[in-house]
């Protein structure tokens, strides 16, 4: 059983450990994507046009407005994965101090405060998986006057610089956000399904280091009972029992963490400081637990007599009652979990089995998975003509779903699509004739059937549509389906949809195209396009299938914790009814033994075991009542319940059948 704790202690720290580096590595990026937010902040972009060019009396004028209003100023300008470059008017020291700058470089955080020298200070930012090179220099600088990119203003009178700001750069500006919520709050929020899971398995840990420790004082109650009439005290015979373990336990600990951080962290540095405080409070709520569990034991032991213990039944009777509640919570626990963990364990094993099927439609397709930044009225218009242009070319098949939704509860749910869409993926009207070669000058509406003959559907989905499109109807036949390039759609086959009315238009954006990039013989005159709108560089871009496989790994990293979740569960029932039934055979074996020989029923023989069986699970039937779980949960505990029953009943015929010799032999 001490082995078994050792094991369970160790399974705690790895999660532990996983789980509280994944929660810094986001609180870290997290605060590194808000830049240098402290309290509030106001954040806005600056565009840079063909032909314009900032100079330094525009810097001038930044640093001077800066002071006027007593805030400072930060923006980013040609940042990339390993280097940062910024542009800094500063009337607050307190800004730079958030950096982790490593100690090992020589970096003056305060001498771009001097506004009116030309400055540039490098150094290294220690960031949480590696570091990379922190550049900032004064709007003074010469070196670089352009000044177009985020800004972000900090200090009171920030809409005042504001204002001011755009009257100097008319057109050429447009406020984001501003962010008036505390911080730390916003960082806490957006992170606790990971404290969640974090304390989710600490309480597992923590019921389950009850259940074992007890049980190791009951297989050593004979010790313990003849270390009392030696006059030990209450103390050493606890800590003559479990010091070694405890020792084993810390040595364990300190193992996983020192391996762990080799694995997941390249370079140490100051910003994993606050990572390692919570691995350290974490484990010191571990040891609590167990210390706590120490006193039980402790107090347990004083208050019993030495008689008892030697017959072993007053400590086990407690622990048969402690055993009780914790199958009651354990079958809860396993019973939700199942109940939440189905259907993704349902859909994922859907996904994985079509997964390929997928991937060889969408083949080597591309889409702009991202705007870099905002754009003013202008770029936006820019955009838009692009995109009507290129669609000139056939590649360029389009669909949008931002406006469906599969439930027919719902009005104005239809897809998007153009009219490339229609050459690449066959659609047929009620006469059997492919919709194909449309009037472009026209948008479409494709009715299924279903709609045609269901006047209050078709009301709901269609007619209401005229309230706000203008579009020709055309007929087509039911259950045809549409391929999304999405994996998050699975109706008949994944990545489809089927029975919704489909737009056909060519309105639509660079972002909700598809296109081979590889094989597009015209994918050149496209970026030709874009620098010529002067867009060219606020598009990233992906592949279709690489999108997928990010969803799908996404499932499978949440299914992995899941099923993990629920294999513990399963372990510590196991464990749980193991023990109990041993306990009981400790206690009432030579009862059991006498009503089997004078042929007493198995369940004349074991009433108390199957009432007390039924009666743990109607507290799990009222518990999901209250709570008002849906009619899957309850099936799902009436199996449970029948495993639960022929599990017990097989180790009952087990050890009945070791007691009947131990039994015979006068033990």
């Amino acid at each position: 059983m001490k082995k078994i704790l050792l094991m369970l202690s160790g399974i705690f720290m790895i999660f532990c450990f996983l789980y509280i580096h994944i929660d810094a590595r986001e609180k870290f990026i997290h605060e590194e994507s808000v830049n240098t937010r402290l309290g509030s902040s106001l954040e806005f972009m600056v565009y840079e046009y063909e032909e314009q060019t900032y100079t330094n009396q525009d810097a001038d004028f930044i640093v001077k407005l800066a002071e006027k209003y007593n805030v400072s100023v930060v923006t980013n300008n040609g940042s990339t994965e390993n280097k940062v470059n910024q542009f800094v008017a500063l009337n607050n020291k307190e800004l730079l101090e958030r950096y982790n700058i490593d100690s090992n470089f020589n970096f003056d955080k305060y001498a771009v405060l001097s506004s009116n020298e030309q400055i540039a200070t490098v150094g290294q930012i220690n960031t949480f998986d590696n570091t990379i090179e922190l550049t900032k220099r004064s709007f003074y600088n010469e070196l670089n006057t352009r000044l177009d990119g985020w800004y972000f203003v900090f200090g009171e009178n920030r809409e005042q610089f504001y204002h001011e700001f755009q009257k100097h750069f008319p057109n050429q500006i447009e406020i984001i956000e501003t962010y008036d919520e505390d911080l730390n709050h916003e960082v806490t929020m957006e992170r606790n399904p990971n404290y969640m899971k974090m304390i989710k398995f600490g309480l597992i840990f923590s019921c389950s280091a009850i259940v074992i420790l007890l049980l190791v004082f009951s297989t050593e109650s004979k010790d313990v009972s003849i270390k009392k009439m030696n006059g030990y005290s209450n103390f050493r015979i606890v800590k003559d029992s479990l010091l070694v373990t405890s020792i084993l336990m810390v040595i364990i600990d300190v193992v996983i963490v020192a391996v762990m951080t080799v694995l997941n962290i390249p370079k140490l540095s100051d910003v994993h400081i606050p990572m390692f405080q919570n691995i350290i409070i974490a484990v010191a709520c571990k040891y609590i637990v167990i210390a706590v569990v120490y006193c039980i034991v402790l107090l347990y032991i004083k208050s019993i007599g030495i008689s008892i213990l030697l017959k072993k039944k007053g400590i086990s009777k407690f622990i048969l009652n402690v055993n009780t509640i914790m199958r009651v919570v354990f079958v809860f626990l396993l019973t939700i979990s199942l109940f939440d963990s189905l259907p993704g364990f349902i859909n994922t094993i859907k996904v994985a089995a079509q997964f390929n099927g997928f991937i060889e439609e969408c083949s080597d397709y591309t889409h702009s998975t991202e705007i870099q930044g905002f754009l003013n009225q202008e770029g936006n218009e820019r955009i838009y003509k692009f995109a009507k242009d290129v669609q000139k070319n056939e590649q360029y098949v389009g669909i949008y779903l931002g406006n469906y939704d599969n439930n027919l509860n719902l009005s104005y749910a239809w897809v998007d699509v153009n009219y490339n869409y229609l050459k690449k993926y066959e659609i047929y009207d009620k006469y059997n004739k492919q919709v194909i070669d449309l009037d472009e000058s026209k948008q479409y509406l494709l009715v299924p059937e279903e709609y045609v003959n269901d006047p209050m559907l078709y009301k709901k989905r269609v007619e209401r549509l005229k309230d706000f499109l203008e579009f020709e109807e055309i007929i087509i036949k039911d259950n045809q389906r549409i391929f999304t390039f999405n994996l998050n759609y699975d109706e008949g086959k994944l990545g489809y949809i089927q029975q919704s009315p489909i737009l056909v238009s060519d309105d639509f954006t660079w972002g909700d195209l598809y296109f081979k990039k590889s094989s597009d013989p015209n994918y050149e005159n496209a970026q030709n396009m874009l620098h010529e709108y002067g867009i060219e560089n606020e598009f990233v871009y992906s592949l279709a299938k690489e999108e997928g496989s990010f969803i799908l790994d996404l499932q499978l990293s949440t299914l992995i914790y899941e099923a993990t979740m629920i294999l513990l569960y399963i372990s510590l029932l196991v464990l749980l009814i193991v023990q109990y039934l041993f306990l009981m055979f400790e206690v009432n074996r030579k009862e059991y033994i006498v009503k089997k020989m004078h042929g007493y029923s198995f369940i004349s023989r074991y009433v108390d075991l199957i009432l007390l069986l039924i009666c743990s699970y109607v507290v799990n039937f009222i518990l999901l009542i209250t709570l008002n779980y849906e009619i899957n949960s309850f099936v799902i505990l009436l199996i449970i319940l029948l495993i639960d029953i022929l599990f017990t009943s097989m180790v009952v015929y087990r050890l009945e059948n070791k007691s009947i010799a131990i039994v015979l032999k006068g033990d």
